[in-house]
Order: structure tokens, then C-alpha cells, then sequence
């Protein structure tokens, strides 16, 4: 499907992230999955993926977070978009989405993979899944997390919900951080979640050493999602 939409806000997330905010203008409502992605025209035959960070039903807009670090062709877009410029995208795309089964939860990312384990974790407190849910967020530093307050917000009304933080240089001691690289805190709590659904998404370093230490704990292939890039 190819969308034109109109960008609505472009917020500074941390000195390296912008979230873009786009309004379609010829439809109202969007249908996607939790976990999906838009293809973001950048030129011609010049295009990039990126994950939406808002939930399925916010369908009236598409949330993009973008790391401008690798400096490319999607970097400088999301660096010099201003509110009210117009886009053109095209999806929704992809296959790393949410299972229906009631298994409990456990999302892990790395860097920039959070944005559709966002999606996925909103989506099902939205619609009432009671299973407890928990994310695994790992960064080097503390200054470049973003979302805290969202994260929050979700904890304190939804008692099923739990987050870390996996900071692996830390400045000082925070509520809900731990200290090391996601995958060794994930060591740390694995046997309580052995009958847990898994879904990874980062550097694919992270998700093949996490896709190891889960294979050597029991937990089966088939409860193991990833998305890597």
C-alpha cells in the first residue's frame, strides 16, 4: 500500500535518535501488526525500513524512531525533517510479529531494536493480555535511553508489565537498571522464565549470542522470535 502522509512532529530523542511522527492524508486509518515496518521513500529507487513504534491501534498515524548515527541517506532525512514536510511510504511489511498463544512474554533489544517490541508490548496490554510481560532493554549508557516515562507509565497500570534496563557503563545506580550487557542479565533470570515466549531485536551479534545462551538453557526454537539488523 503506498501512503502519503504528512510529518506532524520530529522530536530529539537522544543526541543520535529522532522519533517521527506521520499523518496519512489520503486514508484515516492504517491497518498494520505490532512488529511491522514502512518503506520510507528517500529518493528515487532510494528507500529505507523502518519498524513502527506505535501500537495497531493508534491507526491514525505512524511512529518512527531513527538513529542517525550510521549518517546515510535515512540519517539526513530524519536530521532535516521539519513538521508539516509530506513523505511517501509504502507497507505495511514483514513477519516479526506477535504469536497468539498465552505463553508469558519476554521481549530483549538492543540499541535501536526497540521500536517494535514497543508496538508489541502496548499492543497486548491494550487489549487486555493478562500474561506477565517482560522487557530487556540494553544500552551503554544511561543518557541515551529514551521512552523511560512511557515504560513507566505502562508499569504503574498495567501490574503484568516489568522493564530493565541493561546499562553496561552506568554512571550511577537508577530504579530499574541493571548493571552488564542484556544478554548476561538475561542469564541472571532465565530459569523463571523457561516457559516464556522470546522476542528479539538488535545487532544481530546480540541475537545470535541470545539465540545460544536460550538454546543451552531448554528453551525450544519455536518460542524464540527475532528480528535482527
Amino acid at each position: 500500500m503506498e501512503i502519503q502522509g504528512k510529518i506532524v512532529s520530529n522530536t530529539k530523542l537522544n543526541i543520535y535518535t529522532q522519533s517521527l511522527i506521520v499523518k496519512p492524508e489520503q486514508v484515516k486509518k492504517i491497518d498494520f501488526e505490532a512488529g511491522q515496518f514502512m518503506l520510507l521513500k528517500l529518493g528515487e529507487n532510494l528507500q529505507r525500513a523502518y519498524s513502527i513504534t506505535n501500537p495497531p491501534h493508534q491507526n491514525d498515524r505512524l511512529e518512527f524512531v531513527i538513529d542517525t548515527r550510521p549518517g546515510g541517506p535515512g540519517s539526513q532525512f530524519a536530521l532535516a525533517a521539519r513538521k508539516g514536510d509530506r513523505v511517501s511510504l509504502s507497507g505495511p511489511f514483514g513477519k516479526f510479529r506477535l504469536r497468539a498463544t498465552d505463553l508469558p512474554k519476554v521481549f530483549i533489544a538492543n540499541g535501536c531494536g526497540i521500536p517494535p517490541l514497543i508496538s508489541m508490548i502496548e499492543h497486548l496490554l491494550h487489549t487486555g493480555k493478562t500474561m506477565p510481560i517482560k522487557l530487556y532493554w540494553g544500552m551503554r549508557y544511561q543518557n541515551e535511553l529514551y521512552f523511560a516515562e512511557r515504560f513507566r507509565a505502562l508499569k504503574q497500570t498495567h501490574s503484568n508489565f516489568s522493564y530493565t534496563f541493561c546499562i553496561t557503563r552506568p554512571a550511577k545506580e537508577e530504579p530499574f537498571c541493571a548493571t552488564g550487557r542484556v544478554t548476561n542479565v538475561i542469564c541472571l533470570g532465565i530459569e523463571e522464565n523457561r516457559k516464556a515466549e522470546f522476542y528479539l531485536c538488535g545487532k544481530l551479534a546480540m541475537i545470535r549470542e541470545m539465540k545460544t545462551i536460550l538454546t543451552q538453557h531448554g528453551i525450544p526454537s519455536e518460542n524464540v522470535i527475532h528480528e535482527g539488523y
